[in-house]
């Protein structure tokens, strides 16, 4: 007979009824719970929680590895399921309860791991670059937030929603990422995609009320035909072509001017405009800031690396409209089997995700959620920042830098000198605060002969005493102080599994020492620094050649060049040679033969001044356009080109030369037909019949 299934929590429940004087038979009946099963805890038969005892590790053992891995997890050095099973094998063969030469775990105790401890799961992170971490930290927020708040109360913008806004851009790609599909089990799945080309930007804009600016496209070419690239896309939309397909200095800026003040009311006189935007390169510039000046608008600049955490279309905008823009391609290709999607497609096709993106539900909820509107410095998850603890001197010393460039010119030197003493802080100290409840879990498995402290650094080559013996069977994490740009640092351990564990945390990365520090702009773009910055940089940016450039010559000079050759050319006639190409046959593609070699003018000897241009229109008379023909033959052979040639080896250039007898006029073959071999500018050539008369 099947028994009947019954709460955990209420066993628990049932269980603290009896221990409190209530009878086992009262606790069953009222908790739901089987008399026998409640019987058998009560007496110490069975645990509370029902684990058995043939388990590999105890409770207390398995705790301390699951919050190793939930903090591995949680800097962003997680560990897979093959990880995990190495792990717990190195921790059992530490703890003696299996050989080294054993095998490792198997999959079934990994499962059985999993299903013990449901606050555990596996799943596919999200790709985190270094950069990011290292910014994303509480002092970089805490700065954030202080100036935002600072300017949102002195422009009472904390009840004028509609008046902050937030842009950024965002590429589309022809090449469409397919989702998943229904598919026979037997079959693998494959989606036809149209071929990688240039992408096409788009720019965003909304504001905290759910209001979005039409979008603004850049796509990649030289001439813009507005009723084919924009045909199909929302109302009002408008774009422009760069040659890349991104967007730049002066493209950013014609949005904010011809574009994104058509659709926003403002009133210049009035409470300025916020807008929030990241700190690319295309979006400071002094001009720029100048205009905003004069139209009442404040740019904001939110701090590096940090938009997937505070930029709004970044949190809840952005996602949706690319997940929609790949469905939308899915759909196209299914519905033009080999047609491929262009820049001419796309337009129309990011008509709707754009729509659906840039809502107004996602747009207030990205709002929010970035702790802009309503203005709440604490909205970001602070296990959104725990991979910036293990860089301690990067966060300080960036933090203070930026604290420098965020904070508005009237507070300067008072929240540089709170944040210089909140950045005095290391992250040992950190550790040791936080990590207080370990130190009196760790000291009870601790012999009093080995008593060390906990968050002690030592020396890579010294992190191992002799006295204590490690089997791997496989390197969770390698350790290489000598290539890496940043060096992992341990902690000493002991022989509990507390300090196994810890050896394999990662407490802290020693930042090393940068070549050039860069300044970063970040806040207000008007502050005095980040003014004096971009001035300076405009200064540095003039570059002065050491040596004297060559001027191009001026149209007199080139005048004056040129009737002096038409003088020359008068006195006297320049010999003309036509010369046959092989280019020109390949590109013909016509065989090389005795009556199909195309003779072509040649222009040795006309570069008369060294270094100048060739004039070929004075050069040559009007007559030498016409006869250029195909039925030219040698006045001597009557052939295109000499009998000879088919006896040489290689590629033989034929020269020609045209009588200079104005009764004459023929060609002839150089070398082969005439003694002459070469002729130079000003040289008197006769063909062979004018010259025996």
């Amino acid at each position: 007979m099947k028994k009947k299934q019954y709460d955990p929590n209420a066993l628990k429940f049932a269980y603290d009824a009896v221990q409190n004087g209530m009878s086992v038979y009262k606790a069953a009946k009222n908790y739901g719970i089987p008399e026998s099963t409640l019987r058998d805890r009560t007496l110490g038969l069975v645990s509370v929680d029902g684990r058995c005892s043939n388990y590999l590790f105890d409770e207390s053992t398995e705790k301390k590895m699951v919050d190793h891995i939930a903090h591995m997890a949680s800097i962003g050095y997680g560990y897979s399921r093959i990880d995990v099973i190495y792990l717990a094998t190195d921790l059992a063969v530490f703890m003696g309860k299996r050989k080294p030469q054993e095998d490792i775990l198997s999959n079934k105790w990994y499962y059985s791991f999993m299903k013990r401890w449901p606050n555990l799961t596996i799943s596919k992170p999200q790709k985190l670059s270094m950069q990011r971490a290292r910014c994303a930290s509480k002092e970089t927020l805490s700065n954030y937030y202080k100036e935002l708040g600072t300017i949102m109360t002195k422009n009472n913008l904390h009840e004028q929603p509609h008046k902050i806004f937030n842009m950024d851009e965002s590429a589309l790609q022809t090449e469409h990422s397919p989702g998943k599909i229904v598919h026979d089990i037997v079959v693998k799945p494959q989606s036809v995609t149209s071929p990688r080309s240039a992408n096409v930007t788009i720019i965003g804009a909304g504001n905290a009320i759910g209001n979005a600016v039409p979008p603004y496209y850049v796509f990649p070419g030289v001439k813009f035909d507005r009723a084919l690239l924009l045909d199909g896309t929302p109302p009002g939309s408008d774009g422009q072509c760069s040659k890349s397909g991104w967007s730049n200095s002066e493209i950013f800026k014609m949005y904010l001017e011809k574009h994104f003040l058509k659709y926003v009311s403002h009133d210049v006189s009035g409470t300025p405009l916020l807008i929030l935007f990241d700190g690319h390169r295309s979006h400071v510039s002094l001009t720029l800031q100048d205009w905003a000046e004069s139209k009442n608008i404040i740019l904001f600049i939110l701090p590096p690396h940090c938009s997937h955490i505070l930029q709004p279309l970044d949190i809840g905008c952005f996602g949706p409209l690319k997940a929609c823009y790949n469905r939308e391609a899915q759909l196209f290709m299914r519905k033009n089997p080999g047609c491929k999607i262009t820049r001419y497609n796309i337009g129309q096709m990011s008509c709707s995700p754009y729509q659906k993106g840039l809502s107004a539900q996602n747009l207030i909820s990205s709002f929010r959620k970035s702790g802009i509107y309503p203005f709440n410095p604490k909205a970001v998850d602070t296990s959104e920042l725990a991979p910036a603890t293990i860089y301690p001197t990067a966060t300080s010393d960036e933090a203070s830098t930026m604290n420098n460039t965020q904070i508005s010119q009237e507070d300067d030197n008072t929240s540089s000198q709170q944040f210089n003493k909140a950045a005095t802080l290391t992250i040992q100290q950190f550790e040791a605060s936080s990590s207080a409840q370990k130190e009196q879990d760790i000291s009870s498995d601790q012999d009093e002969s080995n008593s060390q402290p906990l968050l002690t650094l030592v020396p890579p080559e010294s992190r191992y005493s002799d006295d204590i013996q490690i089997y791997t069977a496989e390197p969770i994490i390698e350790l290489n102080t000598s290539n890496n740009s940043s060096n992992i640092t341990t902690c000493t351990v002991n022989s509990s599994p507390s300090g196994f564990l810890l050896k394999r945390n990662v407490v802290s990365v020693e930042k090393t020492e940068k070549k050039r520090k860069h300044f970063t702009i970040t806040g207000n773009l008007g502050k005095k620094k980040n003014m004096d910055h971009l001035n300076q940089s405009k200064k540095k940016g003039t570059f002065k050649p050491p040596y004297k450039k060559a001027e191009p010559k001026t149209v007199e000079k080139e005048t004056r060049n040129q009737n002096k050759a038409g003088k020359d050319t008068k006195k006297k006639a320049p010999v003309k040679r036509k010369s046959s190409t092989v280019m020109e046959k390949i590109e013909k593609k016509i065989k090389l033969s005795e009556d199909d070699v195309n003779a072509g003018l040649g222009t040795s000897g006309l570069n008369k001044d060294k270094g100048g241009p060739i004039c070929l229109e004075n050069s040559f008379s009007d007559s030498d356009e016409t006869d250029d023909d195909d039925g030219e033959t040698c006045c001597v052979c009557n052939k295109k080109s000499p009998s000879e040639i088919r006896q040489l080896a290689g590629i033989v250039f034929v020269k020609w030369a045209q009588c200079d007898n104005d009764n004459c006029r023929h060609w002839t073959h150089l070398q082969f037909c005439s003694d002459v071999r070469v002729l130079r500018r000003g040289d008197t050539f006769f063909c062979p019949h004018c010259k025996e008369q």
